[in-house]
């Protein structure tokens, strides 16, 4: 039975995954398409640490946003700002992969469990150009564990650079829910700054994957804002703080912990760490309407033992039409 529902989840996200694409290709009359993004995070691009290969070690995103004339099904459960804020909505696939610090062990407990998700997202990216305010709401619906692919994906990648495959990824935590919603707001501290600018930042995340506080801060320099030129840049620093009272990623997840037995439920890190540093820095290319990013994230440890981790972030947009 146990073997058989990793291909019954499968299918189930492919039918709903199915299902989405042809509503939205459905209501087509209704929806200006804006963008396409594809983001590749991997610890393989840092500038100081190279393919460490370890803890959060890959994640792939396929991205859509979108403009709509009215609301409908999932885009309703999104928040936008009151007045006359600009709304852009998103539709998107990630696949994200985590490794114990020692990929060359069968033995991890006490490390970081292998654990894949898969989920789509529906967001909604809303702004307030006069009081210079940002509310992004999101809702990923998915899977953890063996039916999120992370195998097949790591071993291809793994294949791709000649790298050796971890042994024990066929260990990796079991199928479980990823059902999370997500919100974020921010507000321009330096009030239409032309070339700097300092942002606050809070954002919630509440569900069956990630239950957590981020307050944070973000630096920007660049001619980015308020811009006529045809090919701008900006560098941005953004710290932040992580309040963790649930990570099913490190956890197990909610099935996991209502059915584990004593021997499965060893791999499970019972303590966490509540607080988690984390800042990233970067830069964000434009030429016209495209766009490319890179940036490199740098985080505390998150649970006892784990040495301070890094991984980097590459996305290219391309435009699909209409007015970003």
């Amino acid at each position: 039975m146990q073997s058989d529902c990793p291909l019954v989840m499968r299918k189930i996200f492919l039918v709903v995954l199915l299902q989405t694409v042809t509503i939205n290709l459905a209501i087509s009359q209704r929806v200006q398409w804006r963008s396409f993004s594809f983001t590749e995070e991997n610890e393989f691009f840092n500038i100081f640490q190279h393919g460490i290969d370890r803890f959060y070690t890959q994640g792939l995103q396929f991205e859509f946003k979108y403009s709509v004339s009215r609301s409908r099904l999932f885009e309703r459960l999104m928040i936008p700002l009151k007045g006359g804020s600009t709304n852009i909505y998103s539709l998107s696939i990630f696949q994200k992969i985590y490794t114990p610090g020692r990929t060359d062990l069968y033995d991890y407990v006490g490390d970081h469990p292998y654990v894949g998700t898969l989920f789509l997202s529906q967001g909604l990216d809303s702004y307030d150009s006069v009081k210079q305010s940002r509310l992004v709401s999101r809702l990923d619906a998915g899977v953890i564990g063996p039916a999120a692919l992370a195998k097949n994906t790591q071993d291809l990648f793994h294949e791709v650079i000649n790298n050796d495959p971890a042994i024990a990824l066929n260990k990796e935590l079991r199928n479980d829910i990823f059902l999370n919603y997500s919100m974020t707001i921010e507000t321009d501290l330096t009030r239409h700054g032309k070339k700097f600018r300092i942002e606050s930042k809070g954002e919630v995340n509440l569900g069956t994957a990630l239950v957590s506080a981020i307050p944070g801060i973000n630096f920007e320099y660049g001619p980015w804002y308020r811009s006529d030129r045809t090919f701008k840049w900006q560098l941005f620093f953004r710290p932040e703080v992580r309040v963790v009272a649930f990570n099913a990623m490190l956890q197990g997840g909610i099935l996991n912990q209502a059915y584990a037995d004593e021997a499965y439920s060893r791999f499970f890190l019972h303590r966490i760490k509540p607080l988690v540093y984390s800042h990233s820095t970067g830069i964000r290319l434009s030429y016209r309407r495209y766009q490319m990013l890179y940036r490199q994230v740098n985080l505390t440890r998150e649970f006892t033992h784990q040495k301070p981790h890094y991984y980097s972030t590459v996305q290219f947009v391309f435009p699909l039409g209409g007015n970003n």
